[in-house]
């Protein structure tokens, strides 16, 4: 069997109890070696003589502390057990003072000049022993264990060179005794010579061992380590393959292969997880760049990724659904600014024609102010000639025949007015209904609608005081109305008086100049008529201009509703509806407001202030309300 693969395959404790106890094994074997020696000696002194015993056995007891001091050494280098080591230096000093004194003894012996010249020889080498041995017992001293054991291997020349002089020294010793001694030292220098022999081999193969056992822990660990190394800066191609071993070692092996295996495959699933999203990720951003709402980011990702991803669906979810109530809105919007577009068009309309029916009224009123300045006029006339009355009474019968047709035509005209006037009412009725619908829509469009707003007010403020002062006309052309049906009743009477004409002169009389005084009053309420019937006319003018802004507002509102609606229609939604259409609608053209009847009597026949009471003031434009104030009972 191979030594190094059962070594190898031994178990860690077991490898480090053979670095300990191996050496422990061949010290015990030499140590024995030694004291049988020491034995046989003691046992070839017991015949020697007083002297020569004394001299044998200080040179035995030399030899043998030499030995012995060597051993002691040799623990003390090679076992590394603290206690041990104090054991072996106290066992060195002891040696050494042993050796020290049995020299002395030896010098003061009379022993013969060679085995002084051995003594002296054997002790120059102990003490250049002495010497190189203290560098050692130092290193020893101060842990240098490695520095140690190869300063006690270059002790070996000095400690041969000792024990060749302590071989002189027995052998000059040995021939100075008998035959049996010589032989009896020849016998101890070879058991000595294959002790150091044995205990030399003992160390070399300790140290082999040792080596080998080294060599089968430190290599591995070595490797894995370089593995752990690698591992941790990321590398999970890196090889950890060792020969098949048995020891902790091998399991450490198998572990890390394990460790190695399970990294990988986790590291190439989540770099195809990682591959996935970003994958997805593309696919959804490429959508969103071409209007796609409804793209979503697909495949099966775990962890943190698939939280990003749920998040991401999530997110495209929400914009889809506000894009959608973004585009439903704006097609609410978008009808509603329709409808007022539809609305303001038609008020507009409705405006315009209002216009054009004051114009006629206002000319109306000219006529029947100039006919009434011109019953003034005759009344007056007949006042003068009343006294010529009786000379002038066909003229006179003429003149009561063309005041009774001119209060026919008053009667008419005022019949005329107060149809206008109802009509002029209505008017006014359907424009407040219209200013009232118009701000509803306003507010329906919120604050696109608010400008639209303000103008739907001020149109029905308008419409409220076109209303109040057709009432007003009303009242009067009323009041007129019975007025000149007094004064039909008064010429009929003038008329059937012809008979009587020359003796109710003085009475005919009275009567036209309270006919005259009844016709100016006519006259100056015909002036506020027309005062008023003027500024009717300004204020419809006003709301027709009103009436064009609101309208271009309305068109604006439309128009920029349609834009947003084509904006967000360019996204691909869930919910989109598909049967909608979007058609920016045609501007209309606004309509031209009628033409003012051209009159050359309006101007020639309207009475200057200096000559007629002044009319009274116009009434200041009332406060446009906002929508939240008006009145809904009245409506």
């Amino acid at each position: 069997m191979d030594i190094s693969n059962l070594i190898k395959n031994l178990k860690v404790a077991t490898k480090t109890y053979l670095i300990l106890v191996i050496p422990l094994v061949f010290l015990v074997l030499g140590g024995i070696g030694s004291l049988s020696v020491q034995w046989k000696f003691a046992m070839m002194a017991k015949d020697f003589g007083i002297t020569q015993r004394a001299r044998a056995q200080a040179v035995s007891d030399i030899s043998r502390a030499t030995a012995d001091y060597r051993s002691a050494e040799t623990r003390l280098v090679m076992v590394p057990d603290p206690q041990a080591i104090q054991a072996a230096r106290q066992e060195m000093t002891v040696y050494r003072g042993r050796i020290e004194d049995n020299i002395r003894a030896l010098e003061e012996s009379k022993a013969s000049d060679d085995v002084l010249e051995a003594n002296h020889h054997f002790l120059n080498n102990w003490q250049n022993y002495i010497s190189v041995n203290r560098a050692t017992v130092d290193a020893v001293q101060q842990g240098r264990a490695n520095e140690a054991r190869d300063l006690f291997w270059k002790e070996l020349p000095s400690f041969d060179q000792v024990t060749a002089s302590l071989g002189n020294l027995q052998n000059v010793e040995k021939q100075a005794n008998t035959n049996k001694v010589a032989e009896m030292e020849h016998s101890f220098g070879f058991i000595r010579i294959l002790i150091i022999i044995l205990t030399i081999l003992a160390i070399l193969l300790s140290i082999l061992i040792a080596g080998m056992v080294i060599k089968a822990i430190v290599r591995p660990l070595q490797v894995v380590t370089n593995a752990l190394g690698e591992l941790s800066e990321g590398n999970m191609d890196v090889h950890v393959e060792l020969e098949n071993r048995a020891d902790e070692i091998g399991q450490l092996m198998d572990a890390l292969r394990i460790f190695r295996d399970r990294m990988r495959n986790a590291e190439k699933q989540k770099q195809m997880e990682l591959d996935a999203l970003f994958a997805g990720i593309g696919q959804a951003l490429e959508g969103l760049t071409n209007y796609d709402l409804t793209t979503r980011m697909d495949g099966n990702l775990s962890g943190s990724f698939a939280e990003i991803q749920n998040n991401f669906n999530s997110s495209l979810e929400v914009l889809d659904q506000t894009m959608s109530q973004i585009l439903k809105s704006a097609e609410n919007i978008q009808n509603g600014a329709s409808e007022i577009r539809q609305a303001s068009d038609d008020l507009s309309q409705r405006t315009e024609q209002q216009a054009a029916s004051l114009e006629e009224t206002s000319a109306a009123m000219e006529e029947i102010s100039r006919t009434v300045d011109q019953s003034a006029h005759g009344a007056k006339q007949a006042k003068t000639i009343t006294d010529k009355v009786q000379s002038e009474a066909e003229k006179s019968g003429e003149v009561v025949r063309r005041a009774i047709d001119a209060m026919g035509k008053i009667e008419s005209s005022s019949n005329e007015i107060a149809q206008i006037i109802s009509v002029i009412d209505g008017i006014a009725f359907q424009t407040n209904l219209l200013a009232l619908n118009a701000g509803v829509e306003a507010a329906r469009a919120g604050d696109a609608g608010k400008g639209f707003a303000v103008v739907a007010s001020e149109v029905r403020a308008l419409a409220q005081r076109s209303a109040e002062a057709a009432k007003d006309v009303k009242e009067r052309i009323t009041a007129s109305a019975g007025e000149v049906e007094n004064g039909v009743v008064l010429v009929n009477e003038t008329g059937k008086a012809l008979d009587r004409i020359v003796s109710q002169i003085y009475d005919v009389g009275q009567k036209v100049t309270e006919a005259s005084n009844m016709a100016e009053e006519q006259s100056i309420g015909l002036k506020q008529v027309n005062t008023a019937v003027s500024e009717m006319d300004g204020v419809t003018q006003q709301n027709a201009a009103m009436v064009e802004e609101s309208t271009a507002a309305a068109r604006n509102l439309a128009n920029e509703t349609l834009n947003m609606v084509q904006q967000v229609s360019m996204f691909k939604l869930q919910n989109k509806s598909g049967n909608a259409s979007f058609n920016k609608a045609p501007t209309p053209t606004p309509k031209k407001p009628a033409a003012k009847t051209s009159s050359p009597t309006r101007s020639s026949s309207r009475i200057s202030s200096s000559s007629a009471p002044s009319a009274p003031k116009a009434k200041p434009n009332p406060t446009p309300r906002p929508m939240a104030d008006d009145d809904w009972s009245e409506f």
